[in-house]
């Protein structure tokens, strides 16, 4: 009886989600609460939800102060050095232009933020593709996974949902996973490289030496988009106060002990965080009126995540206190057949690639991924590993019609949906299978 409500419950915010007649934060809330009371346990929903609660306060805690602290250290400009570097080097090659979309990109997209992520990356690199008569496509292609990659960052969506929908501190699906994070990312160069020298030779073969190659005939040739490297600098770097120039190796220094802190696990990554950006404001912003006013201004970035997280813990508090979940996972395991359960954490990676693709984040991993743990615990599995493997498919998932910021990218740069995704799913499932291969190499998905 549970196990049947528990995936019909699951069918139904899936649908729901996917047909966009529902919220996630609604759905996350009002179905499980309609599941438990028709699973006769309505007394007992307040106790399971404030089980929930506790248990994911931790990883709201995690979001609210790492979104903030990267979302400062992008304000007061510490990233500008990097980023006039790669622009620099992009300089009018082609090749140049492809690894650095890549490397702007993954300094970029650190503080979680697909959106803005897109717009400054767009605003640094369009006017180069268009001068140079290079493909949008391939800037919007290598743009996405770069930010896919970053995605598995503890405060990135995926990672957000697995922890929330498994009840797991973040760090324990982040930390393990860096080796295949450092793949998938050298993949990513290695695809920019090839992408570039296609970009190189088409444009060598297209034009004539000297010509101009801007888009639509009112391009000036290569030598001028180096001539412009100042005029485009200064488009998506603003101006930064006095103070926050000269303390910026301050900044510099205390996100990488920041960093040290979390690959080292000094303290819990909420309590780094959290101590981080307080100093990190107190330092940048003497004065609470500043402080109150840089708070204030994160708003927009942090409330919609910390509410999706509260929503979860309903989710969770109550598929776990009624005992829906582990009805579902036996149920799910008496009809797997038991040959499959040593390759149980492979068969997870490269089932996520199709169901990320088809599916929402909020679908996949709240709908889907706590049923995958609970049969991968008749295996020997821990949530973790289970968790772990889900990850893996994020290349693929970026890719999704179902991804908002899918819609804003193609509008950016003029690009068709269907172009980029002929041309990005091919290099997004080799991404993904390199790291989920990385993850049975280390360990980290268990084998066997």
């Amino acid at each position: 009886m549970l196990a049947v409500l528990g995936y019909a419950m699951v069918a139904v915010f899936i649908g729901l989600i996917m047909a966009r007649r529902l919220s996630p934060v609604v759905g996350l809330i009002v179905l499980p609460l309609a599941a438990g009371i028709i699973a006769g346990q309505a007394a007992n929903l307040g106790g399971y939800v404030v089980d929930g609660v506790k248990s994911l306060a931790p990883t709201a805690l995690l979001l609210v102060f790492a979104i903030m602290f990267f979302s400062l250290m992008i304000e007061v400009g510490l990233f500008d050095p990097v980023v006039r570097a790669i622009l620099r080097f992009s300089k009018a090659d082609p090749v140049r232009i492809t690894l650095g979309t890549v490397a702007l990109t993954l300094v970029v997209s650190l503080d979680g933020d697909g959106s803005s992520t897109i717009l400054i990356v767009a605003a640094a690199f369009l006017a180069l593709y268009n001068q140079l008569g290079m493909s949008r496509v391939v800037l919007a292609v290598l743009l996405v996974l770069a930010v896919a990659c970053t995605n598995l960052t503890p405060w990135g969506g995926p990672v957000t949902r697995a922890a929330a929908a498994l009840d797991l501190d973040p760090a324990t699906l982040f930390l393990p996973m860096i080796p295949s994070m450092i793949v998938g990312a050298v993949a990513l160069f290695g695809v920019a490289y090839l992408l570039g020298r296609r970009e190189r030779r088409r444009l060598r073969t297209a034009v004539p030496v000297g010509a101009g190659v801007g888009s639509g005939g009112s391009g000036t040739g290569p030598d001028a988009v180096s001539g412009d490297d100042g005029r485009i600098i200064a488009g998506i770097l603003p101006e930064r106060a006095p103070r926050h120039r000269r303390i910026i190796w301050f900044n510099a220094l205390l996100t990488v002990l920041l960093m040290v802190g979390v690959v080292l696990e000094v303290w819990p990554l909420a309590v780094l965080f959290a101590a981080g950006f307080a100093i990190a404001l107190l330092v940048n912003f003497p004065s609470p009126k500043a402080q109150g006013e840089q708070v204030a201004g994160f708003a927009p970035a942090v409330i919609p995540v910390v509410t999706m997280v509260f929503a979860a813990a309903v989710f969770v508090g109550v598929l776990a206190g009624t005992g829906m979940v582990d009805a579902m996972g036996q149920a799910l395991v008496a009809v797997m057949p038991a040959s499959w359960g040593g390759a149980y954490g492979l068969l997870v990676g490269i089932v996520s690639l199709p169901l990320t693709f088809v599916l929402s984040n909020d679908a996949y991993y709240f709908g889907v991924l706590p049923v995958l743990a609970e049969a991968g615990a008749a295996h020997g599995l821990t949530p973790a590993e289970v968790g772990r493997a889900a990850l893996v498919g994020g290349p693929v998932h970026v890719l999704s019609p179902l991804v908002p910021a899918l819609y804003l990218l193609v509008g950016r740069l003029d690009v068709s949906l269907a172009d980029l995704q002929r041309k990005g799913l091919p290099w997004a499932v080799l991404v993904s299978l390199l790291m989920l291969m990385t993850a049975v190499v280390t360990g980290v998905v268990p084998l066997g």
